[in-house]
């Protein structure tokens, strides 16, 4: 199963929380919300609405299937990917989640043969949200 994906959204945790840096905590926090998703499939979407989260160290941790539809930015999750960095202020993040979160996107859109212009914050789909607390400038350069 594979689907259009036009473009990639970055997120972030918004929290600075060393509890909140895992993607279990993430997970707990989006299935007590019921963050289904559009395709409505409890055992395909009945997950984490990121497919991916990066940590505090750089890790990445796979979330939802890409085959799936997302749960991470309302109006926008049929033809996108949702990227979640762990942290709430800029302050927060660490240089080895961007090198991460940048080699993943690059990756990604070269996967879906997209472009940097593809990448998108929550924020810019989803009026009244600070999210990811950073901006494109600063995702690319830090």
């Amino acid at each position: 199963m594979s689907r259009k994906i036009n473009f990639i959204v970055l997120h972030c945790s918004d929290s600075n929380q060393a509890s909140h840096d895992n993607i279990e905590t993430i997970r707990n926090w989006h299935t007590l919300r019921g963050f289904i998703g559009p395709d409505g499939i409890k055992g395909n979407s009945d997950d984490i609405g990121y497919h991916y989260f990066i940590s505090r160290n750089g890790t990445v941790h796979p979330g939802r299937k890409e085959e799936y539809v997302g749960a991470h930015v309302k109006n926008h999750n049929r033809f996108s990917l949702g990227i979640c960095l762990s942290g709430r202020t800029f302050s927060d993040f660490h240089s080895s989640q961007f090198i991460t979160a940048r080699k993943l996107v690059d990756d990604l859109l070269k996967k879906y043969n997209l472009t940097r212009k593809d990448v998108k914050l929550h924020r810019e789909l989803d009026a009244g949200k600070t999210c990811p607390n950073f901006t494109l400038a600063q995702f690319w350069q830090t």
